[in-house]
């Protein structure tokens, strides 16, 4: 899911720059907004981490799965399961990989697993740019947090889930000139994930392999996967050619129709 929370993100673009919640009414008519990431049902309304008070910046809702946001998350994901293997949530900042327990200082079931797939993780960041990455389980690398949603998806039986705090290590704020360099170097972080939780050699083989824009001379905007190794702008003829050459087969393809539809119209008519 590329956006949870539309109403919020919006809210923070054209009014607070550092807004966290949805823009759901309250009961007290100066305050707005609930906790999404507050508001997933383990251990919720526990207030370690989290707020009761509706004013509070991380108020955690009337209760779990209060918000239409946090209950399509959960109806997606009960629509899958237990075919779920990996859940990865995206926030700002920190530059953390964190798993469960966040409501709890005690280990999850298989603490192991997950810090060991933890570890690969941060493996894959490191080799694409993003360095100096924490690992660990969220209560004790950060804080306690109570209905927070890789909680809630290891408690359904989602084998791994985490949380991944994005970069920098010491604001909200990127610097413009860092938001698409890290957005690709995570993208291709998580294509790597997605191999290690799969293992099928097909989804490992993307892992070697990187996404590459390219525009035609009719300035149309395409995209391919091509190996790492290869240069940039070879990169891009290749994806222009191969575009090319099957659009000319496309053309020739519909040209050999018309060429059919006309001959047994004519026959037709004999």
């Amino acid at each position: 899911m590329p956006l949870v929370n539309p109403d919020g993100y919006t809210y923070s673009i054209t009014t607070d720059r550092m807004w966290r919640k949805n823009r759901a009414n309250t009961t007290d008519s100066g305050c707005y907004g609930v906790d999404l990431n507050r508001n997933f049902n383990v251990s919720w309304g526990n207030v370690n981490g989290a707020s009761l008070s509706q004013c509070s910046y991380n108020f955690c809702g009337t209760e779990a799965f209060s918000e239409p946001e946090s209950r399509a998350i959960r109806d997606l994901a009960l629509a899958y399961l237990p075919n779920i293997k990996l859940f990865m949530t995206l926030h700002s900042y920190g530059q953390l990989l964190l798993y469960p327990w966040g409501y709890t200082f005690d280990k999850a079931p298989k603490k192991g697993k997950l810090h060991g797939m933890a570890r690969k993780i941060i493996g894959h960041t490191s080799s694409r740019g993003t360095y100096d990455f924490v690992f660990g389980q969220s209560s004790w690398v950060l804080y306690r947090a109570t209905g927070t949603s890789d909680d809630y998806m290891y408690s359904k039986g989602v084998p791994f889930s985490y949380t991944l705090e994005l970069p920098n290590e010491n604001s909200f704020i990127l610097p413009a000139m860092d938001i698409i360099p890290i957005g690709q170097q995570i993208w291709e972080a998580l294509v790597c994930i997605i191999g290690d939780v799969v293992k099928t050699t097909k989804a490992k083989k993307f892992c070697n392999k990187r996404l590459v824009v390219a525009t035609t001379s009719d300035n149309i905007t395409i995209s391919n996967w091509v190996r790492r190794s290869m240069p940039l702008e070879k990169a891009k003829e290749k994806i222009i050619k191969r575009y090319e050459k099957k659009q000319m087969s496309k053309l020739l393809l519909q040209q050999k129709l018309k060429q059919k539809r006309e001959g047994a119209r004519k026959k037709k008519m004999r």
